[in-house]
């Protein structure tokens, strides 16, 4: 990689964990770690969505105190789950809607839409 921020990093541990490298996302994560990029919560998102596509989650499902310092860990450093995010673009205008959120003008017409589609 030429250029190496946090976007690369995750999206080459992303990439190996979607593909069942998860050893090689792990691996990636320490060299970041060593090359002194800071992990963002996209970083440890990525993590453990690779070891979960490995079956590692499955495997270490006992191991309930390193889930509690990793979330410590992520607390510590002031890093929080974003929420799910789309995006839509209409007659050249582009809406941004998150996971929950009905602060949208278009909510109302949005959830008929969905409704209308047997989706809501």
């Amino acid at each position: 990689m030429s250029n190496r921020d946090v976007v690369a990093w995750n999206s080459m541990m992303s990439g190996y964990g979607s593909h069942g490298e998860c050893h090689k996302a792990i691996d990636l994560f320490h060299e970041m770690r060593n090359s002194g990029t800071a992990p963002d919560e996209i970083t440890f998102l990525s993590l453990i969505s690779s070891c979960n596509h490995c079956g590692f989650i499955d495997e270490e499902a006992g191991l309930k105190e390193k889930a509690a310092n990793l979330r410590t860990m992520m607390r510590q450093k002031g890093l929080t789950k974003l929420p799910g995010c789309s995006w839509i673009e209409v007659k050249n205008k582009v809406d941004v809607f998150f996971s929950g959120d009905s602060s949208s003008p278009r909510t109302v017409k949005i959830y008929e839409t969905l409704d209308s589609l047997g989706i809501a």
